[in-house]
């Protein structure tokens, strides 16, 4: 099993907006179109990935880092 990160592009993007969690899940969690205009508007720190595997996108995630925050301990 090969997993992988990858940039979201033109050609991955709407693929990603299509993925969905369980419906007993999506109270929880914002979509993945929300969660790349966040991206998009917090373009400093946001790093928002295609989640691969063997491939076959199977997901999406999104992490903050802010190289200018002060606290090296809190990254």
């Amino acid at each position: 099993m090969n997993i992988e990160l990858r940039e979201l592009t033109e050609d991955n993007l709407k693929q990603c907006f299509e993925l969905k969690v369980s419906s007993d899940q999506a109270r929880f969690i914002a979509s993945n179109e929300e969660s790349w205009n966040a991206a998009k508007e917090n373009a400093k720190t946001a790093r928002p990935f295609a989640i691969y595997c063997d491939g076959k996108m199977v997901g999406f995630t999104m992490f903050a880092f802010d190289e200018d925050y002060e606290d090296p301990k809190d990254r």
